[in-house]
């Protein structure tokens, strides 16, 4: 069978939404018929591993931007939901690199769909990630990195192209020790000798698997090779040049969702501390301006933190509010810490509701799924 072809990605199919033309594989071979309805992510994401393809003609007049015909019924927008696929997808592209040929097109398209989550909603995004504690640390640290770099670029206004090399970096910057990574979350003694060096090499090694899998693009590759660099760092490679922004954005974003992490070594920080060690650190260095950049992008109080009010209600940070200090909140448990069966909308420049403290979720018990609470109708204009 002979005809011209394009690949879907996440972005272009919904799931519980026919499909308004037949599916190919990459060979030809018809998948689905015009019609079918894709019923859970976990099939879309079987579907989309293995290749999604349409003829060009249905590709324009369905899936091309602009072209789709918009529904009457109102579609909603789930961050987390979204974040959970691309950990799926990212999973499945990291631990696979190399041994498919479509593996770095499926990391930009990862990378894609981490725009299309951050731009539709950034303090969802943010909350998504800090929000999850679910296994496989090294997948869901990678992807809050990648998250946050893109909405970094964005404020810093930096070119579609290169942003998109910066996430793609973020995404795979640890592709050489995922395996390591998710025993160290967990291990309280400190890294033997040869922990030491795979975590010390990790950068290079990771850039040369991605080098072997077919990436020539020199950003993505040296944003990668720096992520753990900072400028005079002798005892790192590729050490004689100052690294570059991207790779410093990289190592911030990095450097941030590990404070924000538990470990077997150390308790995490809640996230307004470590934005504060975050800029100690990086003092008057050459960076300053791009942590800056970061902390004003997650904001004095990020979506996800978890705070103590005035009134003794334990709740969660949903959006920033009107003054950086007192932002928009949901409040989870009362003030004896009994769960609320709904969290409770706040708005902290409320005296009775103003934020008191910081907390870690720790035991919190919720009782409600709190990625609902940033779940919105996207109506159709």
């Amino acid at each position: 069978m002979s005809m011209e072809t394009q690949r879907l990605s996440a972005s272009h199919v919904t799931v519980g939404h026919p499909l308004p033309g037949d599916v190919y594989d990459e060979n030809g071979h018809m998948l689905l018929s015009s019609g079918f309805v894709i019923e859970s992510e976990s099939q879309l994401e079987t579907l989309l591993a293995r290749g999604m393809y349409v003829d060009i003609a249905t590709f324009k007049a369905h899936f091309a931007s602009g072209s789709a015909t918009p529904s009457s019924e109102p579609k909603k927008f789930d961050p987390f939901l979204l974040r959970d696929s691309l950990k799926k997808r990212l999973n499945r592209a990291l631990r696979t690199l190399g041994e498919d040929s479509e593996t770095t097109a499926q990391i930009r398209e990862i990378a894609s769909g981490v725009h299309e989550l951050a731009a539709a909603d950034p303090e969802g995004a943010i909350a998504s990630g800090l929000l999850d504690d679910e296994e496989n640390y090294a997948i869901r640290h990678s992807l809050l990195t990648a998250i946050l770099c893109d909405l970094t670029c964005t404020a810093l206004d930096w070119p579609a192209d290169k942003r998109l090399s910066v996430v793609c970096a973020a995404l795979s910057m640890n592709a050489a020790v995922l395996d390591l990574q998710n025993k160290l979350v967990a291990q309280a003694d400190a890294l033997n000798p040869q922990q030491q060096n795979l975590m010390r090499s990790h950068p290079e090694a990771a850039a040369n698997k991605l080098r072997e899998a077919g990436v020539d693009d020199p950003l993505w590759l040296a944003a990668v090779q720096e992520h753990h660099r900072l400028g005079g760092d002798t005892g790192s490679p590729r050490a004689l040049t100052q690294p570059g922004e991207a790779g410093q954005l990289v190592r911030l974003a990095d450097v941030f969702g590990a404070l924000v992490s538990q470990r077997g070594d150390r308790k995490p920080l809640a996230p307004p501390q470590a934005l504060r060690n975050l800029l100690i650190q990086e003092g008057h260095g050459p960076w300053v301006a791009l942590a800056g950049t970061l902390v004003k992008v997650l904001g004095l109080f990020p979506p996800g933190t978890y705070v103590k009010l005035a009134n003794g209600e334990i709740a969660v940070v949903h959006r920033h509010g009107s003054a950086a200090n007192a932002p928009l909140v949901a409040s989870i448990t009362n003030s004896n810490g009994n769960p609320y069966m709904k969290p409770l909308r706040r708005d902290t420049q409320n005296k009775e509701f103003a934020v008191a403290g910081l907390t870690l979720r720790g035991k919190l018990a919720t009782g409600y799924d709190l990625g609902l609470l940033w779940v919105r109708t996207m109506r159709p204009a």
